[in-house]
């Protein structure tokens, strides 16, 4: 299944089946043949030395049909508890285990137990080989899938630097510094390995002292001005760039001679950017075809009648071409039953770390930049910024150590800033929390001390009592009768001016205006003057009233809209305490982090959906080849593990245990790709409400 075990690499035969073989044969050896217990003792002691290190790698992980079940509801939480502290794993060969696989294959080589006339040496011998060799499979499937994943992160790299075109330039500021220090370094390799034999001039004014180096140094310059000029040659030349193509799409001079020179860091770190990713995708597609090829030509045995029979034919071309080329693709399979134990004892004892050292090397000529050589354009500039403010610390520390004047005034200031907070956040409090509280409390009281007011209370009523003597006494002092006026025309005068109507007031100032002057100097016009001016203040003062009316209506309102800033900072503040003493604070994350597991879910089944529904329609039409692709299988085994590895973050562990079981039938190879597509059907169907 998807978790590499030695039963994995096994096929359709049952690893438990051989062991079982191997202990019933291991009983009755000594008697049957005593003359040769001492070679049968060795046997017996190396077969046990290596079933103890291959005995780890024998169990199948639970929930892959080999006996162990998914957990039950009824097994209580406990059960769940301790099955999620649980991680399926791979098999892990250890050093030690190493040494005696290499010891127990050069034993048998050199006492050819492989050829051996006792029955009993040879199976064991045989059945010891197999041990060795699934392990090893499984050894190297374990670095495919390593490198495979880790070049995965670095083309999901340079698909978002290629993405952006500001992407790519920063890409070619970050790997300035590297790129010219290993130029420079290539420079003085290559003058060192082949120095130039060109005759340099050097002018006559030079002195003497400085005529070597002035000679080693233009020669360092022309060396490296023809290695760049070679440089940007290649780039033209290179079938991926677009460049010319670029250039020939314009007529503009100008857009060509910009191309051609300021844009071209950006093209050339384009061209790099897209080399290594290719590099990298072509290293991850022979990876995963190697895989595949694994997962695919197993070995093979029989058990009939208490005999064994081994066929190592679809493994030999392995073991021959596997570490040197991808030529296993295209080499037919050996017809040759017997394993080459040279071959085996090669690739297991120097094969492995050649791999894993091919592998890395290619990962590491074309993989993302360092982390400092992404940042290296923050990290330089902030430390020296940082820098600049050491030796003010480093003098202020010395003064806090040595002079308690210094001492004193620090503590002083903390004091005072200590004290500003705390009168900050008490004023905040009693000023903008509890203050706006009572005017709310006030006004649902009806409370006539409110604050939202424009005006006085008694203000209105003063102003037109006033209005109302001064233009009564005017009224009568300028009336024909002199004075002598009755009760009722003094309430109908009172009643019009309380009313608003100013007409006897306005009729003499009518009268007035007709001899200004006069009127001005012997008559009552500036009197009138000022009971209109009352009267201007009386209209203000109603306007004000009014609005004080409309305030007194919404008072409500404007003390909510008064507390809700303060009251919202509390109440931000208190979430986030809370949020952050009950560990909530991931809880938005999280919630972020889980819809990007979903989509990467469902990513990957859907592109083992693609993978299947292609080999479902290649079995359906007859005019297909039915050769393996191994590079299909191989792809559907990573993103199983893949598939398996992100469910397990966002699904209910029960769910995920019957999940898992579901999505290991896609690589289980005794069953037909058509109820492989049927299954992933079932899957979308049964757990679409916790994938989407």
């Amino acid at each position: 299944m998807s978790t590499l075990t030695l039963q994995t690499f096994l096929g359709n035969s049952n690893v438990q089946q051989l062991q079982d073989f191997a202990t019933v044969l291991l009983s009755p050896m000594e008697k049957e043949s005593p003359g040769n217990s001492a070679e049968m003792e060795k046997v017996k002691s190396l077969f046990i030395d290596v079933y103890q290190v291959v005995k780890p790698g024998l169990k199948a992980p639970p929930g892959d049909g080999s006996g162990a079940t998914a957990p039950k509801l009824s097994q209580g939480a406990d059960r769940f508890k301790s099955l999620s502290q649980v991680d399926e794993q791979d098999f892990t060969l250890s050093a030690t285990g190493v040494d005696v696989l290499n010891c127990a294959i050069l034993q048998i080589r050199d006492n050819l137990w492989l050829e051996s006339e006792d029955e009993n040496i040879r199976m064991l011998s045989e059945i010891m080989v197999l041990n060795i060799l699934v392990t090893l499979m499984l050894e190297f499937s374990k670095t495919l899938i390593t490198s495979t994943l880790n070049t995965s992160n670095s083309i999901n790299y340079y698909d978002c630097v290629l993405s952006k075109k500001y992407s790519v330039l920063l890409y070619f500021l970050q790997t300035l510094p590297k790129n010219a220090f290993t130029f420079l370094m290539e420079v003085k390799e290559v003058k060192l390995r082949s120095p130039s034999s060109a005759i340099v001039e050097i002018p006559s004014w030079i002195p003497n002292f400085f005529r070597d180096i002035y000679a080693a140094t233009l020669k360092y310059v022309r060396l490296a001005y023809t290695m760049i000029d070679k440089a940007i040659e290649d780039f033209f030349r290179s079938p991926a760039t677009f460049l010319m193509a670029r250039q020939q799409s314009s007529r503009s001079l100008f857009v060509k001679f910009w191309n051609s020179t300021f844009q071209l860091p950006y093209y050339y770190s384009k061209y790099e950017i897209e080399k290594r990713r290719k590099n990298l995708v072509n290293l991850q597609r022979a990876n995963i075809s190697k895989l595949g090829y694994l997962l695919t030509n197993s070995p093979h045995f029989e058990l009939e009648n208490d005999n064994l029979s081994t066929d190592f034919s679809n493994i030999n071309g392995f073991l021959e071409s596997f570490l040197t080329s991808d030529s296993f693709l295209q080499t037919p399979l050996s017809k040759e039953k017997k394993l080459n134990i040279d071959n085996l004892y090669s690739a297991f004892s120097i094969g492995s770390y050649e791999l894993k050292h091919k592998l890395d090397r290619v990962e590491s000529e074309n993989a993302m930049p360092s982390y400092f050589t992404r940042n290296w354009p923050l990290i330089v500039p902030g430390c020296f910024f940082i820098g600049s403010y050491v030796p003010s610390a480093l003098r202020n520390i010395r003064l806090l150590a040595t002079d308690p004047q210094v001492r004193n005034e620090s503590y002083q200031y903390f004091k005072q800033l200590v004290d500003y907070g705390i009168d900050t956040t008490v004023s905040f409090w009693k000023h903008w929390i509890v203050n706006p509280i009572n005017n709310i409390l006030k006004t649902i009281r009806h409370d006539d001390n409110s604050e939202i007011a424009l005006m006085s209370q008694q203000s209105l009523s003063s102003d037109l009592d006033s209005l109302e003597r001064m233009a009564i006494d005017y009224i009568v002092d300028s009336s024909p009768t002199g004075g002598n006026m009755s009760l009722l025309e003094l309430d109908q005068i009172k009643n019009a001016i309380k009313s608003g109507d100013m007409t006897l007031v306005m009729n003499n100032y009518e009268r007035d205006l007709k001899t200004p002057i006069k009127s001005m100097v012997a008559g009552d016009m500036i009197r009138n003057i000022l009971i209109q001016i009352q009267k201007t203040k009386v209209d203000g003062s109603l306007a004000l009233n009014g609005v004080d009316q409309i305030l007194k209506s919404q008072e409500l309102v404007f003390g909510f809209v008064a507390a809700s800033p303060s009251l919202f900072i509390v109440w931000t503040l208190k979430n986030s305490f809370m949020s952050w003493y009950n560990g909530e604070s991931k809880s938005s994350y999280k919630n972020v982090q889980t819809r990007e597991i979903k989509t990467r879910v469902n990513a990957s089944l859907g592109k083992i959906e693609k993978l299947v529904d292609h080999m479902v329609s290649q079995k359906r039409d007859n005019s297909v080849s039915n050769d393996v692709d191994f590079y299909k299988n191989g792809l559907v085994f990573i993103e199983v593990r893949n598939l398996k590895s992100l469910s397990k973050r966002i699904l209910p562990l029960y769910v995920y245990y019957q999940f898992k079981d579901d999505v290991e039938e896609l690589v289980d190879t005794s069953l037909d790709v058509e109820y492989k597509l049927l299954t992933i059907q079932r899957i979308w169907n049964v757990y679409a409400g916790y994938l989407r």
